[in-house]
């Protein structure tokens, strides 16, 4: 595999740089170059350094087992902890990735000038508002460690075809970020069309937001990602502070932020402020989510909802379009992960908030949930699969070139 010498260019109002990714396979799926593009009025943000190209298709790399080539400076200390990145993967996933070699033509640190930006990745769902409050420049007392800007990534979880909503949403949240006296900078890139053939987003979503930082190098300091799960039960995830710091550079601090608490730990902390309860967009379900709603059907949706409703502020969250009833608990048992605990999460929290009348509910919805694992893990799949398939038909992934 070899990834070429970026191509910079400004058409009309925004800023393009793109690579060619030459695969030594024939890979007919896939696109023949990575791009991004954003505003043109960032673009002095941006070098033109093979960092963020080389970080973005790795995984992919692994996985087809393609030794890689780089055609663009690259940053030493990137290049050193990259083979670390690469051993934790291929423990957590042998069955995906295997360390690759790569060659580079260029090694050379970033210039050493003045960045006083500091970014966080933002997708308007829990995790990202939580960092957005936690180190906005009124909450965070270390002044230079305090936001200045926010990323959000379109082709990240919105599919591009997807432009009406996208624009909608990036509107609305610019205006929040101006609200907060922050930057909004919204970033197209086809990154995702590259690893959906093979890869779940759920394990390479880490470097994607990482690329999106190393792309704007010559303004940022320090990159925040927000935390998926906590440093008491850490998984094996795309995301994880035993991985993104090793995307950093010498100009660049990558940083996975605060995983102390647990996802409804970061949802009561936040339940309260008003920008969430107005912009929360958590569902990724694709069909049937729309500008500004969450679908309020997926297991995403509901287990945010049940919290939210034991909170009692779940009339409060106008992106949602249902109220949580006895049937939509059971709904999210059938949906639910029984490996996730959230039920025993959702057991202590009704406890706590005084809700008793939940709790039978719960154990009624973790004990399908468990009927439901068990089924789909030793039921003969010349069985299960015809029903699956005809209860919820499968769609075509809109990430993936037809």
């Amino acid at each position: 595999m070899r990834i070429h010498q970026s191509e910079r260019q400004i058409i009309d109002d925004q800023f393009s740089i793109k690579t060619v990714i030459e695969f030594d396979s024939p890979q007919a799926r896939l696109p023949e170059e990575l791009f991004y593009k954003f505003p043109a009025r960032y673009a002095d943000f941006s070098s033109n350094r093979a960092d963020p190209f080389l970080v973005a298709i790795l995984h992919l790399a692994m996985h087809l087992g393609e030794n890689i080539q780089v055609h663009g400076a690259v940053s030493p200390q990137l290049a050193f902890h990259l083979e670390e990145y690469q051993r934790i993967f291929s423990i957590w996933y042998p069955h995906l990735f295997h360390p690759i070699s790569i060659e580079y033509r260029d090694l050379a640190p970033p210039d050493n000038r003045p960045r006083p930006g500091v970014g966080l990745s933002f997708s308007g769902g829990v995790d990202s508002f939580f960092s957005l409050q936690r180190h906005l420049p009124a909450n965070q007392p270390i002044s230079h460690l305090a936001l200045t800007h926010g990323f959000f990534i379109y082709g990240f979880d919105m599919p591009l075809a997807d432009t009406a909503d996208f624009d909608r949403l990036s509107l609305d949240y610019i205006d929040l970020f101006h609200s907060l006296g922050l930057e909004l900078i919204p970033i197209h890139t086809n990154i995702r069309s590259f690893s959906a053939p093979y890869l779940s987003f759920t394990i390479t979503h880490g470097a994607a937001l990482a690329s999106a930082g190393l792309l704007l190098d010559n303004f940022f300091h320090r990159q925040y990602i927000a935390p998926s799960y906590r440093y008491a039960g850490l998984p094996p995830w795309g995301s994880s502070p035993l991985t993104d710091h090793l995307l950093s550079t010498e100009s660049l601090q990558i940083v996975h932020d605060s995983a102390v608490g647990s996802r409804l730990d970061r949802i009561t902390e936040i339940s309260t402020w008003q920008p969430v309860r107005e912009h929360l967009r958590i569902c990724s379900n694709v069909p049937h989510a729309s500008y500004r709603k969450n679908c309020s059907r997926c297991d995403k949706c509901l287990r945010t909802m049940i919290i939210l409703h034991i909170l009692g502020c779940l009339d409060e969250y106008p992106t949602f379009s249902k109220k949580v009833t006895f049937l939509s608990i059971i709904r999210w048992g059938l949906l639910y992960n029984f490996d996730n605990g959230f039920h025993k999460l959702f057991l202590q929290e009704a406890r706590e908030h005084h809700r008793r009348d939940l709790i039978p509910w719960f154990y009624i919805a973790a004990f399908l949930g468990w009927l439901h694992m068990l089924a789909d893990r030793f039921s003969p799949k010349a069985i299960i699969h015809p029903i699956k398939a005809r209860l919820r038909p499968p769609r075509p992934d809109p990430f993936i070139r037809s």
